[in-house]
């Protein structure tokens, strides 16, 4: 029997980690991955938590929601209700990536980031491609990439990004996106594996963008 398929928004409660401090958490041994897809040749996974003692067995998992707080770089941002620009019969995509604030404090917590990623991508196994997820910026410090996926014939008003009050704002152009300020993402781990290709890849999957 195939493992139940993992739908985020419809299970108990995700556990919640920043991601920086992952690999040194209590959770980090216990790192499962779940099945959210496995349409046509790819199969999806998201880290996971397992709700048994041994999480090899295909029993309900608990879906693991990372946080990072950062600010929107200003290059190659998409975050907005066009978003990416795709044909009208293809699910919304909207993308941004993520940089450090301008301080001390958050230059040294964006240090765990890579390695907190290398050690998920090594628990995953196998080859990754990890460039749609982190990237080095013109500045030569990391940066992180959050990718929202609306449904087929969704709006790109569903885009979830909210202010501090926690009432939804998305910029519906790039002009309304709140550059240089400071963000509270919470986001998945999904890894695709292309079986017809051989490829693995991991992105970062948006559940919301708040202002901090």
């Amino acid at each position: 029997m195939p493992e139940p398929l993992i739908a985020v928004g419809e299970c108990e409660p995700a556990v919640i980690c920043p991601l920086e401090i992952f690999k040194s958490t209590h959770l980090f041994p216990s790192l499962c991955f779940g099945t959210t897809n496995r349409d046509g040749s790819e199969k999806h996974y998201i880290c996971c938590f397992p709700q048994h003692a041994n999480p090899e067995l295909p029993l309900p998992k608990t879906p693991l929601v990372f946080s990072l707080y950062g600010q929107i770089a200003i290059e190659d941002c998409f975050l907005t209700v066009r978003g990416c620009l795709r044909p009208m019969d293809e699910e919304p995509v909207a993308s941004c990536w993520l940089e450090a604030r301008p301080n001390i404090a958050a230059d040294i917590l964006w240090r765990g980031i890579i390695p907190s990623i290398e050690a998920i991508v090594d628990k995953y196994g196998g080859v990754v491609d990890p460039s749609h997820l982190v990237a080095l910026g013109p500045d030569g410090n990391v940066r992180l990439q959050v990718v929202w996926q609306g449904n087929i014939g969704e709006s790109g008003w569903r885009l979830p990004m909210f202010d501090e009050f926690g009432t939804q704002r998305v910029p519906a152009s790039i002009s309304e996106v709140p550059f240089g300020e400071a963000m509270h993402a919470t986001f998945s781990l999904e890894f695709v594996h292309d079986r017809r290709a051989g490829t693995r890849t991991v992105f970062a999957s948006l559940y919301g963008m708040f202002k901090a």
